[in-house]
């Protein structure tokens, strides 16, 4: 059995400057090896839920914290740890919502010799080295909203602010042409923001890629629990 859980509920928050990593914890562990870890770390005597939120501040928690953490099951045979960059995500998904629609609708597959990796790198590599931040962060913070809220105005706003930043005096000629790919996906933005909401939500990319991750370690289909986790439940 595979048991998820996300580090708080910040998969979709990828402009927070103060919580830049979205991370997505998984274990394998047998029935027997929870019963062991519980009877071992004092779970009985705690009485409730294993909270990190509502442990850590007291000092019986921190002691039972203290024991799960360097219990000899808490290894890499029985734990993945997952974890995205946010601010990186943000351009991966500008490639991959606007500008792969756009070459999908004009029969080109930009994801053929990773191409669109290739773009997604290039942007994120140019934005953060680009001297005008405010303007970087309303460009990032617009494709955001954007997607999380289509409409005329929010749509407008990011087509904008793109275009400004491909004319602002720092922006590099790579840059300016890498830009200029996003401009022309505005024909076909109605085609791609057809999505739910959950779209830019990191919690299922990382969860489809820790399954991966331990089908390519195990070679055994397992069964999955992941608490009510509202990207999930909504799709």
């Amino acid at each position: 059995m595979l048991y998820f859980d996300e580090s708080g509920y910040t998969g979709p928050d990828l402009i927070n400057s103060k919580q830049p990593y979205f991370s997505l914890a998984s274990i394998r562990m047998t029935d027997e090896e929870i019963a062991q870890i519980k009877e071992e770390v004092g779970y009985c005597e705690w009485g409730r839920e294993l909270h990190f939120k509502s442990m850590y501040k007291s000092y019986h928690g921190q002691k039972i914290l203290d024991k799960i953490f360097n219990h000899p099951l808490m290894d890499i045979y029985h734990v993945l740890p997952s974890f995205a960059h946010k601010r990186y995500c943000i351009y991966a998904n500008i490639v991959n919502i606007l500008v792969e629609t756009m070459y999908h609708f004009n029969g080109i597959n930009l994801y053929e010799g990773a191409k669109n990796l290739i773009l997604a790198n290039g942007l994120y590599c140019f934005a953060i080295l680009h001297s005008n931040k405010d303007l970087v962060a309303e460009f990032e913070n617009n494709f955001v909203g954007m997607v999380r809220k289509p409409s005329i105005e929010s749509v407008a706003n990011f087509y904008r602010t793109t275009d400004k930043l491909r004319y602002d005096v720092d922006t590099r000629e790579g840059f300016f042409d890498m830009l200029s790919e996003i401009l022309p996906t505005i024909q076909y933005v109605k085609e791609a923001l057809t999505h739910k909401k959950f779209y830019i939500d990191l919690t299922i990319p990382l969860f489809s890629v820790s399954i991966q991750e331990w089908y390519n370690k195990t070679k055994v289909k397992e069964n999955v629990l992941f608490d009510s986790s509202e990207p999930f439940f909504a799709n």
